[in-house]
């Protein structure tokens, strides 16, 4: 038996989701891309462009100091994006890496980038890291933590 929306609310062909009144979808996925027509678009076998959800860059301003450490010392040279990619996850919750590195038009690795200090929220990063991981086995996945002075980074692949 097929569930229907509330009285009132619309879904989305893009984004998927129930809204009522006006919805400005900034889903970003290619022209032609929607519920009905989903293509492989991300370069992971199986995945679709509906199984992303956001396709835009945030402005530079937007990095911690520790993020821009990382792009200057790790990510030099690479077509590193901050910020550009949300990942839908099968759990229904949503995972944004800190930085997605673009080769040849296809997302080749996610980089999340952590300080030294471990902030309360990030047991949740971590958890939906190990998601995405798991559901996109076609990308690299790197989770980067500053050590501090002399110390440098920690990367785990």
């Amino acid at each position: 038996m097929e569930r229907s929306l509330p009285t009132g609310y619309r879904l989305c062909a893009v984004c998927l989701q129930a809204y009522k009144g006006s919805h400005s979808c900034k889903a970003g996925v290619p022209k032609g891309v929607s519920a009905r027509n989903p293509v492989a678009y991300i370069g992971v076998p199986g995945r679709t462009a509906l199984d992303i959800v956001k396709m835009d860059m945030k402005p530079d301003d937007c990095m911690s100091s520790t993020e821009r450490r990382f792009l200057a010392e790790m990510l030099a040279g690479m077509d590193a994006r901050f910020e550009a990619v949300t990942f839908k996850l099968a759990n229904g919750h949503r995972y944004t890496p800190d930085f997605v590195v673009v080769e040849n038009g296809n997302i080749a690795k996610c980089c999340e980038v952590k300080g030294s200090y471990k902030l309360h929220s990030q047991g949740r990063s971590r958890m939906a890291f190990d998601q995405a991981r798991v559901e996109y086995p076609g990308i690299r996945w790197i989770w980067a933590t500053w050590e501090g002075k002399g110390k440098g980074w920690s990367v785990e692949e």
